[in-house]
């Protein structure tokens, strides 16, 4: 399992790609994303690292924690359209 911490301001599909890059590709458990610095963060930004951790990589599941009200709501979205929502958590 591995933890990423984000910075208060995260927009775009890029910067999603290279927060995760250095992910190990042989530990699939799961993800926490510390949200706890995050003031903004876009819905391109949420819906890539949804569809990159559980969607492409297959994680067990993804965990948000203490993400801001309306990344959450673009978190939920986006893993209702992957189908992913099962997997989602949120601390």
């Amino acid at each position: 399992m591995a933890t990423i911490t984000v910075a208060p301001l995260v927009g775009s599909r890029n910067q999603a790609r290279k927060l995760l890059a250095g992910l190990s590709e042989s530990d699939r458990s799961g993800l926490t994303i510390e949200c706890t610095q995050m003031s903004l963060g876009t819905p391109s930004f949420i819906d890539e690292i949804i569809k990159i951790v559980l969607f492409e990589r297959g994680f067990e599941w993804l965990r948000l924690l203490d993400p801001p009200q309306a990344t959450r709501k673009y978190a939920i979205e986006s893993a209702e359209t992957f189908g992913v929502s099962g997997r989602l958590i949120f601390d």
